[in-house]
C-alpha cells in the first residue's frame, strides 16, 4: 500500500515537473524572440534599449495611461493698435453696427487694462487710443460744419439764430409776428373763461386775461361753477352744466371758441403767464404739429 501510494507521488511529482519545464522552455522562447531579431538574425534594439527600465517595469495600456496635464499659461491680451482703430474711409462697410461694437469694445479694453493694471504701457496705449478718438471725432465736427456752410437748408441757425446780434432780430420779428397773428384769431375766436369765485388762481388769472384781451381784441364770456364772480369780469354767467359741457373739471380754464362752427380749444387749465398764453394760442393756429421754433424766414404772416 505505502509503495502505491509512494509510486503516485512520484509520478505527480514528475508530471509537475516536466510541465513546469515546457512552461519555462516556452517562456525563454518568447523572450529569446522578443530580444532576438529572427529575421535579420540580430539582437532587437527596442528591447536592448529599455534595459535602464529594470526588472519591476510594466507598460500600461492606451486606456490605462493617464494623460500628460499641460498647464496653460494665460495669454497676455494684446494691446490696441490706435493705427487701425477705425477702419479705412474709403473701404465699404459690409455692417457699421458690428464695426462701431467691435470699436466700442476695443477702447473699452484699453481702457480697462490701463485701469486695473496702470502700467506704463498700458497708460500709454490708452492715451494713443484716446488721441486717435479725439482726432477722429474733431474730423467728424469739421466735416459736418463744412457740410452744413455749404447747404444752408441744413443749418440751423437759419431757423434759430444764435449770434447775439442776429437773435435780437429774431426774437423782434417773432413778437411782431404773434402780436399780428392774435389779432387776426381774435377777429373770428372768442375766449371762455371758467371760474369759482372760491378759487384763489381764478383771482390772480383774471387780470392777466384781461390785459390779453385788452390787447388783441378778444371777447371773453365768464363762466361761473358756483356763481361766483371776479373783479374783472362780474358779469359771470353761472352754468355749471355749461362748464360740464365744455369738459372743464378745473379751475381757472381758458377755452379758444368759434361758436358759429362749434370749433372748442381747450388753451389751459389752471394759472399760466401773460406770455404762455400768448404763446400757446399763436402756436396752436401759427404753427404745425412738430415745429420747434418760430422761423422768421417762413412766417405765414409774411406776403
Amino acid at each position: 500500500m505505502m509503495n502505491r501510494k509512494y509510486i503516485i507521488s512520484t509520478s505527480i511529482s514528475v508530471l509537475l515537473g516536466l510541465l513546469s519545464a515546457d512552461v519555462l522552455a516556452v517562456s525563454e522562447q518568447k523572450i529569446a524572440s522578443t530580444m532576438f531579431n529572427e529575421e535579420a538574425g540580430q539582437p532587437d534594439p527596442v528591447w536592448n534599449n529599455r534595459h535602464a527600465e529594470g526588472w519591476f517595469w510594466r507598460d500600461l495600456d492606451p486606456e490605462e495611461q493617464e494623460p500628460e496635464i499641460i498647464e496653460e499659461k494665460p495669454l497676455k491680451p494684446a494691446m490696441v493698435d490706435p493705427n487701425t482703430l477705425y477702419p479705412p474711409m474709403n473701404d465699404p462697410l459690409a455692417d457699421p453696427l458690428a464695426t462701431l461694437e467691435t470699436l466700442q469694445k476695443a477702447v473699452e479694453a484699453s481702457k480697462a487694462r490701463a485701469v486695473l493694471q496702470p502700467t506704463h504701457e498700458n497708460l500709454m496705449n490708452w492715451i494713443q487710443v484716446q488721441n486717435e478718438l479725439l482726432r477722429k471725432n474733431t474730423l467728424f465736427a469739421d466735416n459736418w460744419q463744412r457740410l452744413v456752410w455749404r447747404n444752408p437748408e441744413y443749418d440751423y441757425n437759419q431757423v434759430r439764430p444764435s449770434n447775439p446780434v442776429a437773435l435780437k432780430a429774431y426774437s423782434q420779428s417773432y413778437k411782431l409776428d404773434r402780436r399780428e397773428a392774435l389779432r387776426e384769431i381774435s377777429k373770428e375766436y372768442g375766449l371762455y373763461f371758467v371760474i369759482a369765485e372760491s378759487c384763489p388762481y381764478c383771482h390772480e388769472m383774471a387780470p392777466y386775461l384781461k390785459r390779453f384781451a385788452e390787447n388783441y381784441g378778444f371777447t371773453v364770456i365768464t363762466v361761473s361753477t358756483d356763481g361766483g364772480s371776479v373783479p374783472e369780469f362780474p358779469n359771470a354767467l353761472y352754468s355749471p352744466e355749461f362748464a360740464e359741457r365744455l369738459g372743464v373739471k378745473i379751475t381757472p380754464a381758458i377755452i379758444l371758441a368759434k361758436p358759429s362752427e362749434g370749433v372748442i380749444e381747450p388753451i389751459s387749465y389752471g394759472f399760466i403767464s401773460l406770455k404762455e398764453l400768448e404763446t400757446r394760442i399763436y402756436r396752436l393756429f401759427r404753427m404745425e404739429p412738430g415745429e420747434p421754433v418760430y422761423n422768421a424766414t417762413t412766417s405765414r404772416l409774411q406776403p
